[in-house]
């Protein structure tokens, strides 16, 4: 079971400076529907969340906001599950392109 849910949109005074919106993956430890309900519940009351998922099959919440990281996490372990910061997935690096060589 998977809940994506846009959070309400907010109207921020137009001289309002646009924060940083960044996106952060956690794992939670989930093991039924009331687990992933609970977390569901927890982030729809947070003020500043623009998105979220909450994913049972794989126990992964992502979340995006311009809040800290640490007061979503905070969010996520108040409801008695166990949290942590997901693994980062290593980025290859891209290879320049060898230039040609002219031939004559």
């Amino acid at each position: 079971m998977t809940d994506t849910v846009p959070a309400p949109a907010a109207v921020a005074p137009a001289t309002a400076p646009a924060a940083a919106t960044n996106t952060y993956e956690f794992v939670v430890a989930m093991s039924c529907g009331g687990c992933s309900g609970a977390v569901t519940r927890a982030l729809a009351k947070v003020e500043g969340i623009e998105s979220y998922t909450v994913d049972l099959a794989t126990q992964r919440v992502k979340v995006t906001t311009a809040l800290p990281r640490e007061t979503i996490f905070e969010v996520i372990k108040k409801t008695g599950k166990a949290v942590k910061d997901a693994p980062v997935e290593p980025v290859q690096p891209v290879q320049p392109e060898q230039p040609k060589e002219a031939t004559a």
